[in-house]
């Protein structure tokens, strides 16, 4: 067999979705022609869609070495890093393949999306619109920037735009599935249904209409046709983590352990040291009651990733429930030094510290919560209940009446500790 015969094969294997055959072919062409550029950009796209990042990042690291300015090998290599999550060695790769086509869109787009990933949505926001400036009619950079405008809490800048895609293109998959997840976050579910619908009618293999129409049915209770949404969810994507993790946070939220447990469990199948997977797994063991088994899943997450609040927290929960205080103070400060907004945190870490009348550290605490932009109010009252205790009553009642002024729709339990501290502070 000749390149160019093994080459073409390749190439109508992969364009049926045969990938198995479209690789063997391929490496057969490069076995035959070892240095063409094509074959192993094509190679690199067939292993992606297998799932094996790391066997197209090798690829493509090969291809470079041969022709180092080779667009779309550059192109590629980009968007392999961020399948990988590697965002910031992706944001540098892109920013070498603009150098060579400096307005690109594609590559342009895959630079946001890394940026969006790594959390800078305003540089995100600053690159969709340079797309845009260049091609104004650009609808796909149109959503991809409503999107992001959604996923930053921007609803009004989102549905604005999102409007405008679709009187241009009512058809358009990536924007209905965006309108229903607008619908999604304002509990509409009857017309997020509809937008899902819409989206599949045009492509049924759309893993994320599938996914949120999923989301939608189990918010309704139709939990059986939820499943099969997210069955087809998962078949039709090449990355199936990020869906089976989400399904198991979406279950623990709906207190549906078994199905919580069976998506993270397929999640470390698939990734046996993903951190997010293994911290969610731990919190899952512990509302089993399984503090245990949840601490060394929880120590297996730090070993990854050392910086991980939500996993200090958690492992701070564990402790609790095995009824080792010193241990969740320490996990606890842990939590807080690497998120030190976590009002939840100093919260939990506060009460603590006024079981054990360690008041001015509490009150140090209770600020994380009590001095933000947004002040929350179980910080506030135990702010106030530190400062009762150590003599201060002007200051906590000054507090108390904060409260009352400032907030409502407390809890029973909330009213009637405040209620008393409020009578105690009074009689004082």
């Amino acid at each position: 067999m000749t390149f160019e015969t093994e080459y073409a094969a390749g190439k109508q294997a992969h364009k049926e979705k045969n990938f198995k055959k479209a690789k063997e072919h391929l490496e057969k062409a490069l076995a035959i022609k070892p240095n063409d550029v094509y074959a192993m950009n094509k190679l690199a796209v067939v292993l992606r869609e297998m799932g094996d990042l790391k066997g197209a990042e090798d690829i493509l690291g090969y291809s470079l070495q041969v022709k180092n300015d080779d667009l779309y090998s550059n192109y590629l290599l980009g968007n392999t890093l961020i399948e990988k999550g590697d965002f910031k060695s992706a944001i540098k790769n892109l920013k070498h393949t603009l150098k060579l086509k400096p307005n690109d869109k594609y590559t342009l787009n895959s630079l946001a999306l890394a940026n969006k990933m790594m959390g800078d949505y305003d540089e995100c926001i600053v690159i969709l619109k340079k797309i845009l400036e260049i091609d104004p009619d650009d609808l796909y950079n149109k959503v991809s920037l409503a999107t992001t405008y959604m996923e930053m809490g921007e609803f009004d800048l989102a549905r604005d735009l999102l409007e405008e895609i679709l009187k241009k293109d009512e058809t358009n998959v990536d924007a209905n599935v965006l309108e229903g997840r607008l619908f999604l976050e304002n509990k509409d579910y009857q017309r997020a249904q509809n937008s899902f619908n819409k989206a599949l009618n045009t492509n049924p293999e759309h893993s994320a209409a599938h996914y949120y129409l999923g989301r939608v049915c189990l918010e309704i209770n139709y939990s059986d046709e939820a499943r099969l949404h997210f069955n087809e969810a998962l078949r039709f994507t090449r990355n199936q983590i990020p869906i089976l993790l989400n399904l198991g946070i979406i279950f623990t939220s709906k207190r549906m352990y078994d199905d919580a447990e069976e998506n993270l469990s397929m999640a470390l199948d698939l990734e046996s040291e993903n951190a997010d997977a293994l911290t969610n797994m731990g919190k899952l063991l512990i509302l089993q009651g399984k503090p245990n088994e949840a601490i060394l899943h929880l120590n297996k997450a730090l070993g990854l990733d050392p910086n991980s609040a939500f996993a200090y927290y958690n492992l701070a929960k564990a402790y609790q429930a095995l009824n080792k205080p010193d241990n969740v103070i320490k996990n606890l400060y842990l939590a807080l030094k690497y998120e030190p907004e976590d009002f939840y945190a100093a919260n939990e870490l506060g009460k603590l510290l006024l079981e054990r009348k360690e008041y001015e550290e509490a009150i140090k605490v209770f600020d994380t919560g009590a001095k933000g932009a947004y002040p929350d109010k179980y910080s506030l009252l135990g702010k106030a209940q530190a400062l009762k205790a150590l003599g201060k009553n002007r200051a906590a009642l000054k507090i108390v009446k904060q409260i009352e002024k400032d907030f409502d729709n407390f809890t029973d339990s909330f009213t009637d500790e405040l209620t008393y501290m409020k009578t105690i502070l009074k009689g004082s």
